[in-house]
C-alpha cells in the first residue's frame, strides 16, 4: 500500500453487461471507455462501522481523482473486476485503499443491488465528462477498533479518513461524494443494525 497505483487507471479493464441484468457479460473494456461511452459496469460499496462507537469509517478522495476530488466517500467503492463477485471485490478494495484485512463472514449485505446513471464533470483539464452507469450492491460490517490502527492509505486513492456518527452525516451532504449522496437519499443508513 502507500504511495504506489495511479488514481484512475484508465486502463483497468471492466466487464460490460447489460443494462438490465448484470449477470450478462457483453464485452470487455477498459475504464477509459466504459465511461466515455457509458457502458453499463458493475461496481460495489462497503461501509465500515467501528464496534465500540458504531461510527462510520469515512475516506477522503484524493485531490487527482476526475471525480469527487477531495470529497468525503464511503469507507470503499471499487469497481468489479473480470470474473469477479461483488463481495469479493469489495474485501480487495478495502485492502488495496485502507490496507485493511475484513473476514468475508463478517460482511452484510445492505443493499443487493442497485443502479445509478450520473454524467459527472471531469476535473481534468480539456477531458471529457464521465458517463457513469453503474449495477452496484452495498455491503456493511463491523470491525474492532483495534483494527484501525493497521491502516494504510494508497495515497493516489485516499488523501484522508475519519470517522463520523451516521446522524452527523445526514448534517454534511454537501461535503460528500456524489453517489455517495444519492445512496444517502434513496437508503436510511440510520435504520441499519449494528451489534
Amino acid at each position: 500500500m502507500g504511495d504506489d497505483g495511479v488514481a484512475d487507471d484508465l486502463d483497468e479493464m471492466l466487464e460490460v453487461v447489460s443494462e438490465h441484468d448484470d449477470t450478462v457479460v457483453l464485452s470487455l473494456h477498459d475504464r477509459k471507455n466504459i465511461h466515455m461511452h457509458g457502458y453499463w459496469h458493475r461496481a460495489v460499496y462497503v461501509l465500515i462501522f467501528s464496534d465500540s462507537d458504531h461510527k462510520l469509517l469515512l475516506q477522503q478522495r484524493s485531490p487527482n481523482k476526475s471525480i469527487g476530488a477531495s470529497t468525503w466517500d464511503l469507507s470503499c467503492a471499487e469497481h468489479v473486476s473480470p470474473k469477479e463477485s461483488y463481495l469479493n471485490a469489495g474485501i480487495r478494495g478495502v485492502h488495496e485503499e485502507l490496507g485493511l484485512t475484513i473476514d468475508p463472514k463478517s460482511m452484510r449485505l445492505l443493499l443487493p443491488k442497485f443502479t445509478q446513471s450520473r454524467t459527472y464533470p471531469n476535473s481534468k483539464p480539456n477531458a471529457q465528462p464521465i458517463i457513469d452507469n453503474e449495477h452496484i450492491t452495498v455491503y456493511y460490517t463491523q470491525m474492532h477498533h483495534k483494527q484501525f490502527t493497521n491502516i494504510k492509505l494508497q495515497r493516489s486513492e485516499v488523501s484522508n479518513i475519519r470517522f463520523i456518527s451516521v446522524e452527523n452525516l445526514y448534517n454534511e451532504l454537501d461535503s460528500l461524494s456524489p453517489w455517495f449522496q444519492e445512496l444517502i437519499r434513496q437508503f436510511d443508513l440510520r435504520s441499519v443494525s449494528l451489534r
